[in-house]
């Protein structure tokens, strides 16, 4: 089973990481104009797009067992879902950590430790919300033999 998570969470960490660069800094850009605070508000949307792109784009998409070892038309699903989780993964976090800036101070120095307990919370509930999706779909009857082999289950 870890083999199958842990390489899925940690392409989904390098995918999500270059969105919330490229994505995160655009919308916090936005954000910051509106706010007429763009300097401080450049981070927390970084963080919040790489955070929500990761819980609501990777976990979905990697833990759909027919779309991980491919198919005839994974890669078309994949796209799919793609165009529908990415932009409002981004939006939502990326809102979400502009928000948490302006009102609390967890991008300061003293939130620093807060922030990394965030993060380590949603790599551990992304972990169980694909091993969950992956026990519950293997468990089934009729389902993709070759993943549900590879994960582990008989």
């Amino acid at each position: 089973m870890v083999n199958i998570i842990l390489p899925s969470l940690i392409g989904g960490t390098v995918g999500s990481a270059l969105s919330g660069l490229v994505l995160g800094s655009g919308a916090g850009w936005v954000m910051g104009a509106i706010a007429r605070q763009p300097k401080t508000l450049m981070w927390p949307s970084m963080v919040g797009c790489f955070l929500g792109t990761l819980l609501g784009c990777v976990v979905p998409i990697a833990s759909t067992p027919g779309l991980v070892n491919g198919g005839p038309y994974a890669f078309l699903l994949t796209m799919m879902l793609l165009v529908v989780l990415l932009p409002s993964s981004v939006i939502l976090g990326t809102a979400i950590g502009s928000l948490l800036a302006l009102k609390t101070q967890l991008f300061t120095v003293k939130g620093r430790k807060w922030l990394l307990v965030i993060v380590l919370a949603a790599y551990v509930l992304a972990f169980a919300a694909m091993y969950a999706r992956i026990t519950v779909e293997c468990l089934r009857p009729n389902t993709v033999p070759l993943f549900c082999e590879q994960a582990g289950f008989p």
